[in-house]
């Protein structure tokens, strides 16, 4: 998670640096899509314990408490890595590395399933953005 989450980010700032120093020459403002295609198992839908022995942890991860033992030591479940990559992807698009975002899940079966756990980040959304940035970028040239 944390790796895909530095690959996410480190891209998208290296693009906008790139475009902000006019390394792609006069070229209109870049479309980033980020898509994110995760397994649809088990293991990803399970809560993931935090811990917090330096600082609190973001309470968007927390999921809700419970006591370890009898210290009354709080521990929080966490969400699971499903909820996570789609934080990660709402996230990119309100910090503005990315002009769209898509997360989807996928069995890994013969007869795959495809589901789109989050509304705002639907594959119909992300398309719509695409179609809506090429169309800006081609009335631009007409003019």
């Amino acid at each position: 998670m944390n790796n895909r989450s530095e690959e996410a980010v480190g891209s998208a700032k290296d693009i906008w640096t790139a475009f902000r120093e006019g390394r792609f020459g006069q070229s209109p403002t870049p479309f980033l899509g980020y898509l994110f295609l995760l397994e649809d198992r088990d293991n990803v839908k399970t809560p993931v314990v935090n811990k917090e022995p330096y600082f609190q942890v973001d309470p968007e991860f927390r999921g809700g408490t419970h006591l370890k033992d009898t210290t009354a030591l709080r521990r929080y479940r966490g969400v699971s890595y499903s909820k996570r990559y789609e934080l990660l992807c709402r996230r990119l698009v309100l910090e503005r590395l990315y002009t769209s975002a898509c997360f989807m899940m996928a069995t890994n079966s013969r007869k795959t399933k495809i589901t789109q756990p989050a509304e705002d980040l639907n594959f119909q959304r992300f398309v719509a953005a695409l179609r809506g940035h090429v169309v800006t970028f081609l009335g631009s040239r007409s003019k």
